[in-house]
């Protein structure tokens, strides 16, 4: 038996996990999408298209932080593939965004000096 036929019957079991994970989630069913894509990276930890898909997923969801680690796995397995790299700058500028939103509002809260002055409102202070 030859090394090709050894990796068809792997590859053929993870496009199942990656069409039934995309039925998933198309369904509304995240988390069961979620954990056949981890069945998929427990038999090729290796493969890009598994990282960016996971990456898509999370990105769906708002969780850019997850979708950050997922692109960049893949974006290393797969330097050359020019819209991974997109998606993953794309990662890298929201989890800049909001980590900057963060600082500014600690900054408001402690009463920073470079933070920009929030208007003193009985309502705002409420909400």
């Amino acid at each position: 038996m030859n090394l090709g036929n050894e990796l068809d019957p792997k590859r053929d079991e993870i496009e199942r996990l990656l069409r039934t994970a995309h039925i998933h989630q198309v369904r509304g069913e995240r988390s069961k999408a979620l954990e056949l894509l981890q069945q998929a990276l427990e038999l090729d930890a290796e493969n890009a298209g598994v990282w960016e898909l996971l990456g898509d997923y999370q990105r769906e969801s708002g969780d850019w932080q997850a979708a950050h680690d997922a692109y960049k796995k893949a974006h290393e397995l797969d330097p050359h593939n020019a819209p991974l790299e997109r998606k993953y700058a794309e990662a890298v500028l929201q989890r800049t965004r909001a980590q900057e939103q963060y600082q500014q509002w600690e900054r408001a809260i402690e009463g920073g000096g470079d933070a920009p002055a929030l208007p003193r409102n009985p309502g705002l202070a409420f909400l």
